[in-house]
């Protein structure tokens, strides 16, 4: 007794409504409405409404040797079309280049539906390019197989080169030896309908259809075509929506040091520019990478006469754009505001607003800050081992207090 009101009960859970969970997209566009007898749908020209940038990124395809640059745009386009006489539209019918037919213009006594949009997304791909020599050198660094091991042994050795038989406190920084050249080209145009979008940007024509011969709410209009190349499309798209002024910044196929392309990056041109600051994020990386190569190449080169270097580095990071620093009175390089960060282990020093060698001994770091009272700092270095100052966020209403004056001798 007690099985058979276990198995109904069972059978009755399992007989209610089925419901379905999950995403759903977005609705698409609206079939053509039904057309009554003696009347006929007639579409309007396509026109494209908007175009927008909507995203772009770069990064190494190839480490440090190639790289691509994607961006890419949204082309809203807009479409009408109307139930009409058939009487009235077979005096106006147009056909476009792609074989399919529509009117200029509605006639009287259509009816005319709410107007179609649909967005196309058209990606731009740029190559960059990038070789490197030591500074001054005719020729380029030979980057064959692996690129990652191929630059780090062709840095070393300029590097090695160039101070070889020097005292140690005069080497020059394979940031100041590597010499960056980036080149840039297109590459590819990615869209669905090339053809179509390169019309409407020439207004040579008012086209009906696609590339695939449907109209905007893929109703079919006529026979699919094979597309046309989409070369002379990317010129238009980035003339009619430009990313920058300058279309190759930093380096613009002229060798400089990284070190100069750094201080490149801190200006105010560059922090303005989409493609500069995309090439900053590249030039991040290499920056990095030449930090561990010039570590492994020191103990690697001949030291020349003279007392051995007691120089060791200090880095400090919590800068803000616009902050000043100074040392024994002496102004120091700051790289780039960074966010103030607590000192965990050892953060990457190549990231570092400021990097510079001191001598063993005791040191006054000054920093200065717009509207606030300068922050005075007593450094000792030992000789031996490097040192992160760490700097927290000041609060505004508080930075420009200043600090008690020193006791009256």
């Amino acid at each position: 007794m007690r099985m058979r009101n276990l198995v109904a009960a069972l059978a009755l859970l399992g007989c209610g409504p089925r419901h379905t969970t999950g995403p759903h997209g977005p609705p698409g566009l609206a079939p053509p409405p039904p057309v009554p007898p003696g009347s006929t749908l007639a579409y309007g020209p396509l026109r494209m409404e908007a175009v927008e940038l909507a995203r772009s990124d770069a990064g190494w395809d190839r480490d440090f040797v190639r790289g691509s640059r994607v961006a890419a745009y949204d082309v809203v386009l807009v479409q009408e079309r109307a139930t009409c006489p058939t009487a009235a539209a077979d005096r106006l019918w147009k056909t476009d280049d792609f074989g399919c037919r529509g009117v200029e213009s509605f006639p009287d006594g259509c009816k005319v539906e709410p107007a179609l949009r649909a967005r196309v997304e058209v990606e731009l791909v740029y190559a960059i390019d990038a070789s490197y020599r030591c500074a001054g050198d005719a020729s380029v660094f030979p980057l064959e197989g692996d690129p990652r091991t191929a630059l780090g042994n062709a840095a070393r050795t300029c590097f090695r080169t160039r101070n070889k038989l020097k005292p140690e406190s005069t080497w020059t920084s394979l940031y100041e030896l590597t010499e960056v050249r980036m080149s840039e080209q297109p590459d590819a145009v990615r869209t669905q309908f090339p053809t179509l979008l390169t019309r409407l940007l020439k207004s040579e024509s008012k086209p009906f259809c696609r590339d695939d011969g449907a109209y905007l709410d893929g109703a079919a209009g006529a026979p699919s075509k094979p597309t046309e190349p989409g070369s002379v499309l990317g010129e238009l798209i980035a003339a009619r929506v430009p990313l920058d002024s300058e279309s190759s910044p930093l380096t613009a196929d002229a060798f400089k040091t990284e070190h100069a392309l750094w201080e490149q990056c801190n200006g105010k041109a560059a922090k303005e520019s989409l493609v500069a600051r995309e090439r900053c994020l590249l030039l991040r990386q290499l920056d990095k990478f030449l930090r561990e190569v010039e570590d492994l190449a020191r103990p690697e080169t001949p030291k020349g006469g003279g007392p051995p270097s007691q120089a060791r580095p200090l880095e400090i990071w919590g800068l803000d754009a616009g902050d000043q620093a100074t040392i024994d009175g002496l102004a120091v390089n700051v790289r780039s505001g960074g966010a103030p960060r607590l000192f965990a282990g050892d953060p990457d020093a190549t990231n570092a607003p400021v990097l510079h060698e001191l001598a063993a001994g005791k040191h006054e770091l000054v920093i200065r800050r717009q509207s606030c009272a300068p922050r005075v700092f007593s450094l000792a270095l030992d000789g031996t081992t490097k040192r992160a100052l760490v700097l927290e966020k000041q609060d505004p209403a508080r930075c420009a207090i200043p600090f008690a004056p020193k006791r009256a001798s």
